[in-house]
């Protein structure tokens, strides 16, 4: 199931050719954490009931690498139902072409992931609507004060 809270957000939309700024209301998702490797690994470890934790993160760790390797031999890698990583840049844009210098120019190199269609819509999902994260906060901080007001003011 995934946990979701609701936040309104200022947007423009356009009514009748007159654009407008209005709120409107959106779902983010709250997350419960982030696994690391070994915690991954150990769940797919006790999924598979055939891998140990350590073969699993080695493999992890040496697939990481070998991204990064590929990616800077300006190959892409196809995996499977993770979808496909390959190298991206980001540069600054020149007037003219002879101008391009790749050192100067050039600001940042990094691996994009297009997902596979198994990502791209995650079918028979679930919902669990949750407050959001400064609501818990001031719950939190309510509670620790001994306090029955909760302040979800984050200016105060």
């Amino acid at each position: 199931m995934i946990n979701y809270s609701i936040s309104a957000r200022n947007t423009t939309v356009t009514v009748e050719g007159v654009k407008q700024k209005v709120e409107k209301w959106f779902a983010t998702p709250q997350l419960k954490g982030t696994l690391t490797t070994q915690e991954f690994a150990d769940m797919m470890s006790a999924a598979s009931g055939r891998y140990q934790s350590a073969q699993i993160f080695a493999l992890v760790a040496i697939v990481a690498a070998q991204l990064v390797l590929q990616a800077k031999d300006s190959r892409r890698v196809q995996l499977g139902g993770l979808g496909t990583f390959g190298p991206a840049l980001s540069s600054e844009g020149v007037l003219n072409a002879e101008d391009f210098n790749a050192k100067n120019h050039i600001k940042k190199v990094y691996i994009n992931w297009a997902r596979s269609n198994q990502f791209s819509e995650l079918r028979g999902a679930s919902f669990n609507l949750v407050a959001t994260l400064n609501i818990k906060k001031a719950g939190t901080k309510a509670t620790k004060k001994a306090s029955n007001v909760v302040n979800v003011n984050p200016e105060n």
